[in-house]
């Protein structure tokens, strides 16, 4: 069973609406000091922090132009990887594999 990894503020697992070319609410998105949050959840901390979003598990600042800029910070490319893996082998594939591999009697 493969387990996706998900924003450790909302717990929502981390997705894109289209691999090939990354967007959307749960799109992970690495801070400076490291740590990943979704997208959706660091949109909510730039409207209340406006200049700067301070990381939820650190305090280290990650400076924003505006709450637009959200957008603008780099996605977690290690984190997409994982996911594109994920989606690459999902049990539901897996599944279908082996069932159509097995000879009918």
């Amino acid at each position: 069973m493969h387990r996706s990894p998900t924003c450790p503020k909302c717990c929502q697992t981390f997705g894109t609406k289209d691999p090939a070319r990354p967007h959307g609410p749960r799109m992970p998105i690495l801070l400076n000091c490291g740590h990943t949050y979704c997208e959706s959840c660091l949109t909510k901390l730039a409207r209340i922090q406006r200049t700067a979003i301070s990381c939820p598990t650190c305090k280290a600042s990650t400076a924003l132009k505006t709450e637009a800029s959200v957008k603008e910070l780099s996605p977690d490319t290690y984190v997409l990887g994982i996911l594109a893996v994920n989606r690459r082998y999902s049990p539901d594939q897996d599944q279908l594999k082996f069932t159509a591999s097995i000879p009918s009697t």
